[in-house]
């Protein structure tokens, strides 16, 4: 390459100028994107939000106090009282309740605790068009000095906490993996120049990857997982995609002068690299099918930091390389296990039948998932809105309901008509019948008992301020009910319990529409969203890898054994994950509280990229083996041949993959430790059982048909 310092150069300003932006990559992520708007619990949500004061711009502030003086003192009230002053004032607060500051009795149940030790203070903001205003931050600046104690959640605090801890596991994942990759490379490489060359690739395309992240958070829903994510992916297939072409360069080397190895690395080498980067976008293309916001970025995030590595390794390397000269001098080749090959070679059908029983058994704890969405639950214990959200649970009557919402909506007339808050009353009284539901809570819960929905629309048309009282549960559009289930229930009887209630409500009557939610819905509609959408995933993901690996192999076997072999590999990735995480085995050892769960987008993530990753091994192996195949016409031979040359690289690979993603166990987010973990898990099983001796013993018992249609043809 006759400008090689100039194209480095360029590469090195132009990534220079894309680090301030990186460094905002985090800012405008959020921790939802994963369901559609047309969700039923989603609607609720919405409605929950822009109805009730229950949204992403409502903060609830629970006060205590130290000293232990009672929420109800006089004292205590006049601390709240001087508290939140600053904010009653300002004309971006909408409203701001505390118990005390009327004399309604509904509100002064809501807003303190039953053993009188904590009270609330409710927060909503108006829109504003200052984006500072209204943040986590801005509220706690407004907040006057007292000597109550304070703690905050709400939506936003929940976000900022989302954000805040994955920057520190971000952080902290690279600066733990960084340093062990480096280390790993001067072990493999024995030179400072050849261990630095894969680490400053991987780096420019997150760089590139992260600015582009920041960017597109600004316009589009970029969920918070993304960040950790995408620079998982990017650490790994950049250091890959290096190390392939400088193992390729290395080894041409010994029989050619730079300018040929080099040649021939673009060529051969390259091909490997363009092949691998498709299947890996190919695999995160499945995300797009999904049709939901996260999911799109999280696609094209990931498309864009594969591009980079690819680019990277096209471009940049190739330059870098030819500057290094004589610095990269290759090792001696060495085989990787021969006495495990040698008995793969004698006894292929054994290995075969232990290999295929090995995974089984890894697959079998995955038959027992139980995957819900994403929530608050997976925050640190020590998160300020997760511990606020569990003293609100814990001491509060309102907030210590079940998750699931039901909504109900007019179609004719207000809420607040007669015959509007008789179909609360009936659709109320038609949940507590159902089998299942321990109890309800909604505006009839705090009215007497005589009242009916006559009086009731009376008592609103004489005394308007008692409309304001009821906005908890009642608005001129909307009425909410929440349900609590009974304590017996198991997670998958709560979900059924979401759609027997659905059944009941369901058309209950022409007068109003309902709409059932919370959490438990939620985790409901992702499940049944994410599973209605599966088979199209696999198809549009299996059918384009199978035609790319068709492509660089021109065989219509070995892309069917690739994908099967692939999915072997993930099941077995998927049942370690839940034995894990989900059952609790091992689970202190990575500082986990299993409560029986797997958070959704684990697998689905997992299943994204791994597709992609791992067949860059299988890419790798039958790049190889295929070259052998073209030049001696045996299988066997070419199969011995191309283990030799390609196995040392897998295994490298691999470690290094390791080394990227088990430096996310170390994080505090439950779901990021999982995600790093589970890719760690199927690095592991994917570079050894099944690309050293699943791979090439299958191709052994297979023979010529491994290659069918193909011929065996010089330039082929």
């Amino acid at each position: 390459m006759r400008h090689a310092q100039g194209l480095l150069l360029m590469a090195l300003i132009a990534l220079v100028m894309l680090i301030p932006l990186a460094r905002t990559a985090t800012h405008h992520t959020v921790q939802d994107g994963w369901l559609p708007d047309s969700a039923e619990a989603v609607q609720v949500q919405t409605l929950v939000a822009n109805e009730f004061g229950s949204g992403a711009t409502t903060y609830y502030l629970v006060f205590s106090s130290p000293a232990g003086t009672a929420a109800d003192d006089p004292t205590f009230v006049q601390d709240v009282q001087y508290a939140v002053r600053p904010l009653r004032g300002h004309a971006d607060v909408q409203s701001v309740l505390t118990w005390g500051s009327t004399n309604n009795t509904l509100l002064n149940e809501i807003l303190i605790s039953d053993d009188r030790h904590y009270s609330i203070a409710v927060v909503t903001m108006a829109e504003s068009a200052d984006s500072q205003i209204g943040t986590p931050d801005w509220v706690r600046a407004q907040l006057a000095p007292t000597d109550l104690q304070v703690s905050m959640t709400g939506l936003a605090t929940v976000g900022d906490d989302f954000r805040s801890f994955g920057h520190n596991d971000l952080v902290r994942a690279e600066l733990i993996s960084l340093p062990i990759t480096l280390a790993l490379l001067l072990i493999i490489f024995r030179g400072i120049v050849p261990a630095l060359l894969p680490v400053l690739m991987a780096a420019g395309s997150l760089i590139v990857a992260l600015a582009a992240m920041a960017m597109l958070s600004r316009y589009a829903t970029v969920n918070v997982f993304t960040v950790n994510a995408v620079t998982m992916l990017g650490l790994a297939v950049g250091i890959d995609y290096a190390l392939i072409m400088m193992t390729r360069y290395r080894e041409e080397l010994r029989n050619a002068s730079p300018t040929e190895a080099l040649s021939v690395t673009i060529t051969q080498g390259g091909r490997t690299v363009v092949t691998a980067g498709t299947t890996v976008a190919i695999g995160l293309s499945g995300l797009v099918l999904f049709e939901v916001p996260a999911a799109t970025t999280t696609a094209i995030l990931g498309a864009i930091v594969v591009l980079a590595a690819v680019a990277m390794a096209l471009v940049v390397l190739p330059a870098a390389l030819v500057l290094a000269g004589d610095r990269l001098r290759p090792r001696r080749r060495t085989r990787v296990l021969p006495v495990l090959e040698r008995v793969r070679e004698r006894y292929p059908a054994i290995t075969l039948v232990c290999c295929l029983a090995v995974l089984a058994i890894l697959t079998y704890p995955a038959l027992h998932m139980h995957p819900v969405s994403p929530g608050i639950g997976n925050l640190p214990p020590e998160a300020e809105s997760r511990a606020t959200a569990e003293t609100i649970q814990q001491h509060f009557p309102l907030a210590s309901t079940s998750p699931i919402q039901v909504v109900i909506q007019s179609t004719h007339g207000s809420m607040l008509e007669p015959l509007n808050l008789q179909q609360y009353l009936d659709v109320r009284d038609t949940i507590a019948s159902i089998e299942g539901v321990q109890r309800t809570e909604s505006l009839w819960s705090y009215v007497p008992a005589a009242f009916t929905p006559q009086t009731l629309a009376t008592g609103f048309l004489l005394q308007p301020e008692l409309a304001t009282a009821a906005k908890p549960f009642l608005t001129d559009r909307a009425a909410l009910i929440t349900v609590i289930p009974d304590s017996s229930l198991s997670r998958d009887d709560q979900q059924q319990l979401v759609k027997t209630i659905r059944e009941q409500v369901d058309g209950i009557s022409s007068r109003v529409d309902v709409v059932v939610g919370g959490s438990i819905g939620l985790d409901l509609d992702l499940l049944t969203y994410i599973s209605d959408r599966i088979p199209a995933v696999l198809g549009w993901v299996f059918a384009l890898t199978a035609l790319a690996l068709f492509i660089h192999l021109r065989s219509v076997v070995l892309p069917v054994k690739a994908i099967l072999m692939n999915l072997a590999s993930m099941g077995a990735s998927f049942g370690a994950l839940v034995w894990l995480f989900q059952d609790g085995h091992l689970a202190r050892w990575f500082g986990v509280d299993a409560d029986g769960t797997t958070v959704i987008l684990v697998p689905v993530l997992m299943f994204c990229f791994l597709f992609g990753l791992g067949m860059d091994f299988e890419i790798m192996m039958l790049s190889r083996i295929r070259e052998a195949w073209l030049e001696y016409g045996d299988t066997t031979k070419a199969v011995s041949e191309g283990l030799t040359k390609a196995a040392g690289i897998v295994t490298t690979s691999a470690a290094l993959m390791l080394a990227v993603f088990l430096s996310f166990a170390f994080g505090e987010l439950d779901v990021i430790k999982a995600l790093g973990i589970g890719l760690a898990i199927a690095v592991m099983i994917d570079a050894t059982l099944v690309r050293l001796l699943l791979l090439p013993t299958t191709m052994q018992l297979m023979g010529r048909w491994n290659w069918w249609p193909g011929k065996r043809e010089k330039g082929i």
